[in-house]
């Protein structure tokens, strides 16, 4: 009895060990309406950008490595959340090669429907207050560079030009 014991205490923290470094469906949470609005409400105070996407999109596959590299050089200065409108968590775990510094969640049917999701990517541009500013389906380097500057140093830019980019990406 001791032998087997001893046999699988080893066993048992190999296991543990290993589960560690599985990868979790609790990793990326699955967002229905309320609980993305309630994360939003997490959000206030700082500047979020929320983004619809999918591991098999091209467009998505230029822009989140894109947001990733933002998020990284801001901090804890703007909130992005990716949110995955169809994969699982294998999907997305192999797309981030198991480490990114976005928040990553998974779409409910119901949150698309909501959101009115049609195309992807699609990005929401959401301030400090938590107003959603702007709305942009598909992907652009420029766009979003201008997006998020707007949104994170909103200082930089004239009324004028504020309103100029919410009539140009208005909120959906």
């Amino acid at each position: 009895m001791k032998t087997a014991r001893f046999i699988h205490a080893p066993l048992m923290a190999l296991i543990i060990l290993l589960a560690g470094c599985l990868p979790s469906a609790a990793e990326y949470p699955v967002l229905d309406p309320s609980a993305m609005e309630a994360k939003l409400s997490e959000s206030k105070g700082t500047p979020t950008l929320v983004v619809f996407w999918a591991t098999w999109c091209p467009p998505c596959m230029k822009e989140i490595p894109e947001l990733e590299r933002y998020k990284r050089e801001a901090g804890d200065s703007v909130d992005i959340l990716a949110i995955s409108v169809n994969d699982g968590p294998e999907q997305i775990d192999k797309f981030f090669g198991g480490e990114t510094p976005l928040d990553v969640y998974r779409a409910t049917e119901g949150l698309l429907r909501k959101r009115r999701i049609s195309g992807i990517p699609r990005s929401d541009f959401y301030n400090a207050s938590g107003e959603h500013l702007y709305s942009f389906e598909g992907y652009s380097p420029e766009v979003l560079h201008t997006l998020m500057r707007s949104l994170t140093h909103p200082d930089e830019f004239s009324a004028a030009e504020h309103d100029a980019l919410r009539n140009r990406f208005p909120t959906k």
